[in-house]
């Protein structure tokens, strides 16, 4: 749905970038000096921006939807705000509406940035740490330590039949707020 878009301006940007190098090296040219650097700048961060979009074209649309719902609020109180501020300072209509333009630029150059926290699924949810593999670092008889994920949690066996070993591989199948429930790991591919 936004890549065609994305791709579209593309093209009009590299139109762009190209008039304005050829009209600045033909005015440069009469002047007698060479190509201007500040035009190599624009160029490349136009580059970069499109190659950001380039990769936001693999984040789900719900996110690009849970984004804007919750940015809507902080638009109305943005409009609400200057309301109320109309009614104590004579503004100019296109100041406000500025002021709104760039909030939501603001929000649309923030998202590449900020798009991870609004991913419930990739969050560091409990539902994250099930199936991860970790070392014990003290005997669990039912319980003691465990290192997953560079992390000492407490951990208890799942299945309370034989202790495990310090140093012996565990899987996580069960997590109860801090808590991990682990099983022994057959294999040791950590």
């Amino acid at each position: 749905m936004l890549w065609p878009i994305l791709k579209t301006a593309d093209r009009n940007v590299q139109r762009v970038i190209n008039r304005m190098r050829d009209t600045s090296s033909r005015l440069l040219e009469k002047l007698g000096r060479s190509v201007h650097p500040p035009l190599s700048v624009l160029e490349n961060t136009c580059r970069y921006l499109f190659a950001m979009s380039a990769k936001l074209q693999d984040i789900p649309g719900r996110i690009y939807l849970r984004y804007i719902l919750l940015n809507i609020p902080a638009i109305v109180l943005i409009i609400l705000a200057l309301v109320l501020v109309q009614h104590w300072i004579t503004m100019p209509i296109w100041l406000s509406l500025t002021i709104i333009f760039v909030w939501v630029i603001k929000d649309v150059i923030l998202f590449p940035f900020v798009w991870r926290a609004y991913d419930r699924e990739r969050s560091g949810s409990m539902r994250s740490m099930i199936g991860k593999q970790g070392i014990a670092r003290e005997r669990l008889a039912p319980s003691g330590y465990v290192l997953v994920q560079g992390e000492l949690w407490k951990a208890e066996i799942a299945e309370a039949d034989q202790p495990i070993e310090s140093g012996k591989f565990v899987r996580v199948v069960k997590m109860e707020g801090l808590k991990l429930f682990v099983v022994p790991e057959e294999s040791e591919d950590y």
